[in-house]
């Protein structure tokens, strides 16, 4: 029955013979308690190889999150340079409209001076030639 169990034994492999012999007889009293704590040990490792891929799938997430949150910032500097960009043209076209208003407010008045110089001139003109011709 030994060899049997020898055979089957992974960890004894590095041992003699002699020393598994000796080993067998031996027994530890905390043998339980050890096997537990190994127990403990292993349900531990994979409870932190299971945290470990959750981690790993949240940085995946945040990367992903990032990522679009980048893209997104882009997209929204992008859509305000171009409102920027319509607001100001739409700027400069009013600011041409009054312009040549301004101008052409500028022409009637001009027009209307020279209308009223006029108008001053002729009649200076009849004053004059009215006097003129009243001089006895």
């Amino acid at each position: 029955m030994i060899p049997s169990l020898w055979s089957l034994c992974a960890l004894c492999k590095s041992f003699s013979f002699a020393e598994y012999l000796q080993a067998a007889m031996y027994r530890f009293n905390l043998e339980p308690l050890l096997n537990h704590r190994r127990y403990r040990e292993e349900v531990l490792q994979k409870e932190l190889a299971d945290l470990k891929k959750r981690l790993a799938v949240e940085k995946n997430k945040l990367r992903s999150l990032k990522k679009k949150m980048r893209k997104y910032l882009q997209h929204l500097q992008q859509k305000q340079k171009e409102g920027l960009f319509l607001k100001r043209e739409e700027l400069i076209a009013a600011m041409k409209k009054r312009k040549a208003l301004e101008k052409l407010k500028a022409k009637g008045w001009q027009a209307h001076q020279q209308k009223q110089l006029k108008k001053e001139r002729d009649f200076m003109d009849e004053v004059a030639g009215r006097q003129f011709h009243f001089e006895p």
